[in-house]
């Protein structure tokens, strides 16, 4: 059996099918780790979620930013204008199936017996591995109830009854969501910045990225993330390993083979179009 893990896919599902050939994926033996992102930008993203969805408990799924969006703009919370190659997920006779799903997968996938911990957009240097794992909980437990859209309505338009959800702290919840989802840079008082996205060689100098600040993290872990597709030609510390090489842009969609350290990649078909 061997554990694989893969980048922000982002609808690109012909680059993921040859990746998934080109190192001999079994599905009866194997798992495939997704790091977040699985929908949007690439033009099949129906495809990608039925195929991760068909591969039942040999998936480890954790959710992106785009994965939130893509939720959001099914509820109509927010106004989106929707390119043709994403109209079939939306027109599709599953979609209530495919948001379900979607909307039940966790925020961390954490493997203590191999040591790995996977998130979209990396781990907050101050929470240790029980609070991933009550963060996660605590967001899915939101997600997966039946106030989700009122959940998402708040972290997209900053709405909510007051009234009604007096005992949730959606302000926190927004935090803890950011720091799965969106998180790349903190500012020297420790509080995030959500704006910038470029590589760190052209930040402003005054940011911090997430993986350079000490964390609290056993040091025999390995944390695999995605999310920053500008992250490129980074040197990062040695247990951390990302995987976002900006497929949906044109550049690759790749994979990483926990059990031999080796990586693989194919090259976007979008750069041929």
């Amino acid at each position: 059996m061997s554990n694989y893990f893969v980048g922000d896919i982002h609808g690109c599902y012909d680059e993921l099918q040859l990746l998934l050939k080109k190192v001999f994926f079994n599905p009866d033996k194997d798992i495939l780790w997704i790091a977040g992102d699985l929908v949007f930008k690439g033009n099949k993203s129906l495809d990608v979620l039925r195929y991760i969805r068909s591969l039942g408990k040999k998936a480890r799924v954790v959710l992106g930013n785009n994965d939130l969006l893509f939720i959001a703009i099914y509820l109509n919370i927010i106004q989106f204008k929707i390119k043709e190659n994403l109209s079939s997920i939306f027109l599709s006779d599953d979609i209530v199936d495919l948001v379900n799903w979607l909307r039940y997968q966790p925020f961390i996938q954490i493997d203590k017996n191999k040591k790995i911990i996977l998130s979209h957009a990396g781990i907050h240097p101050k929470w240790d591995i029980n609070t991933l794992i009550d963060y996660s909980k605590l967001i899915n437990e939101i997600l997966s109830s039946s106030i989700y859209d009122v959940f998402l309505d708040y972290i997209f338009n900053g709405k909510v009854i007051d009234f009604l959800f007096k005992s949730i702290n959606f302000e926190k919840m927004n935090f803890i969501l950011n720091v799965f989802t969106n998180m790349r840079y903190f500012l020297p008082d420790g509080r995030l910045e959500l704006l910038c996205k470029l590589n760190p060689f052209y930040a402003p100098s005054h940011l911090i990225p997430w993986y350079l600040k000490t964390n609290v993290i056993p040091n025999d872990y390995k944390i695999i993330f995605g999310h920053w597709s500008s992250l490129v030609n980074v040197s990062l510390p040695s247990n951390i390993i990302f995987l976002d090489y900006g497929c949906c842009w044109g550049g690759y969609l790749t994979m990483f083979r926990w059990e031999d350290n080796k990586f693989f990649k194919i090259r976007s078909f979008l750069q041929n179009k």
